[in-house]
């Protein structure tokens, strides 16, 4: 091939013009096993999107001749475009971002059109066919690839219908997209036709053909795989970036090697030198810079001017390479080495008007179409589904919809749909993850989050949920290497660290998840889940008031019943009784149904001797979750307002669930008891007995009604045997020393006494008892260090005070 017939040479157009896309795959792909794509995407979208604006500004403000020759533009247009950017952005208009994303397409088609022109001049083919089949060829191949893909086509719908553009049908699609497949195939036909007659001729350039195919074969790559919307763009974006500044580089360094008058910065930086070649990088990336890092800007109005900026330096870009690089134009030409047959060229003003027409006509209709407009997100996502039925991306998106508005189960159906169009959709499947999440089926989160790892590197929030599902089923260790990964990522992602944190105290590291949780109030003073998980580590060290200080916090800043929950069973184990029975009655002003809150308003009733408050809560628990707990407080309850046919009714229905329910036959044993009807609660006693023999409780209130009803020597035996299945048992052996005191075996009744009391020193029984049998004596000096010891226990016992004051004499049994 001759020398000529290349722009830079072999190696360096190969390499940076033809090529590329072999290098910028591998790395692309490498960079994303590393990277999550929308931190690369930010990365070339500064550095390489924006940074790429900078020589076309060079030229446009640093070139003489071509500035004196558009002078007019050159100054009217930013200040029209930067007036647009800003008002739009201020206002939320959404049509400029539907405008940089078609003029995107067209800037990039037509750089590919601009090389194959060079590409034809440089090996001396002049041909008007040829020029227009090229035109051809680069707007109907990416037309067709843009149009065809699925996923760029739900992107462009999404911002369209926000912009306010109509209702596109599915039938219209079809329609466009057969008649670009029509055109696409003839004018390919027709370009080879054309080339291969050229060929024969001698008369073609076969640069330009491998650059057209690689230049086609890349964006079909790049606008079909991967499934990622953003690597995709990305890739293509440092196609277009590498080719666009060799060709600048090229262009000034032989304008400033000619002489020409191009001013003293391009002078300075474009000559043959590998240190000014590294410092034209170095401005270009300085010059993307402030787009990198105006992402980090926190005030609101600021950021919205930065990204007003950054917009128009985007579409002056696109307007500028429009009329500044075109070789038919004579310093283009010579510069580039392709001076033969060119002329200065000037379009004529009805072009210019014409083509700002093209521009301004629709972002006005698309600015007051969006401002009459009164579309909601679910019905925008869901005129696209119905647009592009088969588009996995567009049924991720409508679920994402659906679960922010707490329809988790359409969300479900519709991710699922998404993964039978797409099965390898790492996103549809960890949202697919989270719904599972939501609705406590941990282990399918599970699934959905493992399958979602493997595809690709998902964004942290995704690897924050899956080590929450970690976490949830007890897998706290491997949930631990999750949160790390998370917070590696995003060292500033607070929610994360309070999760952590979470999974810390679980793991029993208190110290650590303390120092996280302060570090994330830290850094975020108001973060409800911080503040609520804090709360929760300090009720486990036992920090009650702080516990409460963090969840009453935490509950002023998001008052749903969740929240109001933690706080009052924080109340409830710093003993304010009052306090929690009343965030428990406003979480059922909330949420009437809330079992737990009933639960607990009726315990808390009920150890507050209130039972008439507890009863409406367990006549409700009685309804909805009619579970033993439930019935046995029911009972309990009424035993207490004296209502024993209700309370032995629950008892009954407790006993068919479960024959052999102790506290239910006890507490049944009980209300005989207090209805005296001894014999009764004797039987339902036995009964028990014969399933639970070895239960010293039963053995010794079994005892107690023994000797009520005068059977001595059973109530005996039943105490005796509660001793020997356990001789700690005080109560038993106190019963039966006041039955054998009964039985007028004194010596053996003060033997257990003493034992009693040597067993619990505090058992007032047990000090009762000595008491008494020093007063059948007649034992003066045991009375009185025997009634000492009771008022010890008790210093108000009258019995006590009257034997220390002599005035009473001993009582009987």
């Amino acid at each position: 091939m001759q020398k000529h017939a290349w722009i830079m040479g072999r190696t360096p157009d190969m390499a940076l013009l033809v090529a590329t896309p072999l290098l910028i795959m591998p790395l692309t792909l490498l960079a994303a096993v590393l990277w999550q794509a929308e931190q690369i995407a930010l990365v070339i979208a500064a550095f390489g999107a924006t940074g790429h604006h900078l020589p076309g500004m060079m030229r446009a403000y640093g070139d003489r001749e071509l500035f004196s020759q558009y002078k007019i533009r050159f100054v009217v247009a930013p200040l029209f475009l930067l007036t647009i950017c800003t008002l739009s952005f201020f206002f939320g208009l959404r049509g400029i971002e539907l405008i940089v994303l078609t003029w995107g397409i067209w800037h990039g088609l037509m750089q590919t059109y601009g090389f194959a022109r060079i590409y034809d001049a440089k090996a001396s083919v002049s041909s008007r066919l040829g020029a227009r089949l090229d035109f051809l060829m680069c707007f109907s191949w990416f037309a067709a690839g843009f149009i065809f893909s699925e996923t760029r086509m739900t992107g462009f719908l999404d911002q369209f219908y926000t912009s306010g553009g109509p209702f596109v049908t599915a039938s219209l699609i079809s329609t466009t997209r057969m008649f670009f497949l029509v055109l696409t195939v003839s004018v390919t036909l027709a370009f080879v036709t054309h080339t291969y007659r050229q060929a024969r001729k001698q008369a073609w350039s076969l640069l330009k053909v491998l650059l057209l195919i690689s230049s086609f074969a890349f964006w079909w790559f790049c606008m079909f795989w991967p499934q990622n919307m953003i690597l995709g763009i990305v890739m293509f974006e440092v196609f277009h970036d590498v080719q666009y500044l060799s060709i600048v580089w090229l262009f000034n360094r032989n304008r400033v090697e000619k002489g020409a008058n191009v001013g003293p910065l391009t002078t300075f930086l474009f000559q043959r030198r590998n240190a000014r070649l590294l410092l034209y990088i170095c401005c270009v990336l300085i010059y993307g810079a402030w787009d990198y890092f105006g992402d980090f800007v926190a005030n609101d109005t600021a950021k919205t001017v930065l990204l007003a900026v950054v917009t128009a330096s985007t579409l002056l870009h696109f307007y500028f390479d429009g009329f500044i690089w075109k070789i038919r134009q004579r310093q283009t030409g010579e510069a580039l080495g392709v001076e033969t047959g060119l002329r200065r060229f000037v379009a004529p003003k009805s072009v210019a008007v014409f083509k700002w027409a093209i521009f301004v006509v629709p972002l006005f209709w698309l600015a007051y179409a969006q401002l009459e407009s009164n579309r909601t997100e679910l019905k925008k996502h869901e005129m696209i589904v119905e647009s592009l039925p088969n588009s996995s991306m567009a049924q991720n998106n409508l679920g994402v919809v659906l679960q922010s508005k707490g329809d988790i189960t359409s969300a479900q159906h519709v991710y699922q749909r998404a993964l039978n169009l797409y099965p390898e959709y790492a996103d549809a499947m960890a949202n697919l993850g989270r719904t599972h999440l939501l609705n406590h089926q941990y282990a399918d989160a599970l699934a959905c989050f493992r399958r979602a790892v493997d595809i690709r590197v998902l964004p942290s929030m995704f690897h924050r949920d899956f080590a929450n599902a970690l976490r949830l089923v007890g897998l706290n260790q491997e949930a631990e290497t999750q949160y790390a990964l998370t917070l590696q990522k995003n060292a500033s992602d607070v929610e994360t660290m309070s999760f952590r944190a979470l999974n810390l105290i679980q793991l029993g590291k208190l110290d650590l998840a303390q120092q996280l949780l302060e570090e994330a109030l830290a850094r975020s003073p108001d973060h409800v889940i911080a503040h609520a998980n804090l709360g929760s580590l300090h009720r486990t060290l036992g920090d009650h008031d702080l516990a409460v200080e963090h969840h009453q916090r935490a509950a002023e800043l998001s008052p749903e019943p969740n929240m109001l929950m933690e706080l009052a069973i924080s109340h409830m184990q710093a003993g304010q009784v009052a306090q929690a029975c009343e965030r428990l009655e406003r979480i059922l002003v909330l949420d009437s149904g809330s079992i737990q809150a009933h639960r607990y308003l009726a315990a808390l009733h009920a150890l507050s001797n209130r039972p008439e408050e507890a009863l409406p809560h367990l006549l409700y628990l009685a309804e909805e979750s009619p579970d033993l707990d439930t019935r046995m407080g029911l009972a309990n309850v009424y035993v207490e307002l004296g209502q024993y046919p209700l309370a032995t009714a629950q008892l009954q229905l407790v006993l068919d669930q479960e024959e052999f329910h102790r506290d239910a036959m006890q507490l049944l044993a009980d209300i005989w008891i207090k209805e005296g009807q001894f014999q009764k609660a004797l039987g339902t006693l036995l009964s028990y007995l014969g399933m639970q023999p070895n239960d010293v409780n039963a053995l010794d209130q079994s005892g107690m009604l023994q000797a009520k009803l005068n059977r001595f020597v059973d109530a005996r035996m039943a105490f005796e045997r509660a001793l020997q299945i356990d001789e700690r048992f005080v109560p038993a052996r106190v019963h039966l020393a006041q039955l054998l005191v009964h039985m007028r075996d004194w010596q053996e009744a003060d033997s257990h006494f003493q034992m009693a009391t040597e067993l619990d020193a505090n058992h007032l029984g047990a000090h009762l008892g000595r008491l008494r049998l020093a007063q059948l004596r007649g034992d003066s000096a045991s009375i009185k260090a025997f009634a000492e010891a009771v008022l010890t226990v008790d210093r108000h016992n009258q019995q006590a005070l009257d034997a220390m004051q002599g005035i009473t004499s001993p009582r009987a049994n």
